[in-house]
């Protein structure tokens, strides 16, 4: 790891040593062969995965009431992003001349789902990060709840990114950004971009994971600086923590949940 001056940060890199850190944005934690593993902090590797886990309550004015609805967020968290695995073929080795298509970028942690609960602790919706836009179901249109309230998601291959539980291996039509020119093609029968590359689902069993708690000002949700190899290709830099997932006017839990429906 070093600092913004570009010194080297004396280890073992810690999860107090990363807090002293977070707010230098030209901060930068290098992921090596060896230092632990990226479902918990540097260390020794878990026997289990962990997932971070966070609760947030925000009170709004919708439709002329005042809501006040509770948000649980899971995070599941990968070393590596890679490129969709439903990129064409010939793409996907044009691609493969600038960089490692597993290895993408160092850290994957924009890998969330969020259940939405009404006022009665209702779960209403379900809002799922998808590369760098999001995607919200309602629970009781768009989807059910299997019947032991379990909620089942599907982790994409070599992307990480995360889809509503479907038997068998499935392709998921994805983009790199949801915009006009792209939307179209996420949510309805349109034309593929260019730049699409879709990703695919194939579960073949299911994870055990320890749900772990840190506070929100951690460093894991807000890091400033680059929490993965500085790399010189836009794209392939690690990220900042898991809070900069989105635009500050998409930051409210509930704008998120209605904007990406």
């Amino acid at each position: 790891m070093t600092d913004g001056a570009g010194n080297a940060v004396p280890g073992p890199i810690t999860r107090a040593v990363l807090n002293r850190h977070k707010t230098d944005p030209r901060a930068v934690f290098v992921h090596r062969s060896g230092n632990g593993t990226a479902l918990s902090y540097p260390g020794n590797a878990p026997a289990t995965p962990v997932m971070y886990g966070r609760v947030d309550r925000e009170t709004f004015e919708l439709g002329g009431l005042t809501r006040r609805f509770t948000f649980l967020t899971w995070h599941a968290v990968f070393r590596t992003s890679g490129i969709g695995a439903g990129i064409a073929g010939w793409k996907g080795a044009v691609l493969g001349i600038a960089g490692d298509l597993d290895d993408w970028h160092q850290l994957d942690h924009y890998t969330a789902v969020t259940l939405a609960l009404d006022e009665r602790d209702r779960p209403v919706a379900v809002t799922l990060q998808h590369h760098n836009y999001m995607r919200t179901h309602l629970i009781g249109r768009d989807m059910r709840l299997p019947d032991d309230g379990r909620l089942r998601v599907d982790v994409a291959i070599r992307s990480n990114e995360l889809y509503l539980h479907r038997d068998g291996r499935t392709v998921r039509r994805a983009v790199g950004f949801l915009n006009a020119d792209t939307v179209g093609y996420v949510v309805t029968d349109g034309d593929p971009p260019f730049r699409a590359a879709d990703d695919i689902t194939d579960p073949a069993y299911e994870v055990d994971y320890r749900l772990v708690f840190l506070p929100p000002s951690d460093a894991f949700y807000t890091f400033q600086g680059f929490l993965g190899e500085k790399r010189l290709l836009p794209g392939r830099s690690g990220p900042p923590g898991a809070d900069y997932n989105t635009l500050p006017r998409f930051k409210p839990k509930h704008v998120q949940m209605i904007a990406y429906h």
